[in-house]
C-alpha cells in the first residue's frame, strides 16, 4: 500500500483482498472470509450509469451452506 496524500490510498488487488478477508472475519462472517482466502478472485468496477455504480468480486469455487447473514454481508460489500 502507498499513500500520496491523507485522501488517496492505493492498493494492490491481494492488500484489497486482505482487507476484505480482515472485514469479514471482523463482522463475524469466517466462513465467507476463509472461502475468500482459500480461493482466487477476481474484482472488477461495474459502471452502468454514473449513480449505479458497484464494485464486484467474483470468487472462484462455491460455498456450500451460504446463510442469510452471508447473503446479507455479500450483499452489502457489492452494493457500496
Amino acid at each position: 500500500m502507498r499513500m500520496t496524500n491523507l485522501k488517496t490510498i492505493y492498493l494492490t488487488e491481494d492488500e484489497l483482498k486482505k482487507a476484505i478477508i480482515n472485514f469479514l472475519s471482523s463482522n463475524g462472517e469466517e466462513k465467507v472470509s476463509q472461502h475468500l482466502a482459500n480461493n482466487e478472485c477476481s474484482m472488477q468496477w461495474r459502471l452502468e450509469n454514473y449513480e449505479d455504480q458497484e464494485f464486484a468480486i467474483s470468487i472462484d469455487a462455491e460455498l456450500e451452506d451460504l446463510g442469510q447473514g452471508d447473503r446479507a454481508i455479500l450483499a452489502g460489500l457489492l452494493k457500496n
